[in-house]
């Protein structure tokens, strides 16, 4: 496994067996180096509309095996923090309770209220804003 950097400074980490399956497509034949290229100098970054966490890195490359295409590196946030231990100690308990009432949060009886928000956010050191925009 290799951990790699976006644009941004996060950490991404790339599976052998990710990798592999990547490169088994053939119209990424040679370009392995590639997708940390563009994770640290992309073209374009957008964010995914079907799932908030994720991350699209594109590049433009003309002359490819196939002609011109986007090579687009995807990468979703946040799955292993709690794994890697890349949270703050002092932050370590606040934040598993808050991941443990999001997990239920989806049951109706469970949800999270604003209030349950909010005073989450104060623990970890946080103020809420809302913002309204126009559609």
């Amino acid at each position: 496994m290799r951990t790699l950097r976006d644009c941004f400074g996060n950490k991404v980490r790339l599976t052998d067996e990710r990798r592999a399956h990547i490169l088994e497509h053939p119209e990424m034949k040679g370009m392995a180096a590639e997708i940390e290229r563009v994770l640290i100098q992309p073209q374009l970054v957008r964010c995914s509309r079907s799932d908030a966490p994720v991350r699209l890195f594109y590049e433009f490359y003309a002359p490819t095996i196939v002609g011109g295409k986007w090579l687009c590196v995807v990468v979703k946030y946040g799955e292993n923090a709690l794994l890697d231990g890349e949270l703050a100690g002092r932050d370590a308990k606040i934040l598993s309770s808050v991941i443990a009432r999001l997990g239920v949060a989806d049951v109706r009886a469970f949800g999270l209220a604003w209030d349950d928000c909010e005073e989450l956010l104060h623990q970890l050191g946080f103020s809420p804003r809302v913002e309204v925009v126009a559609a």
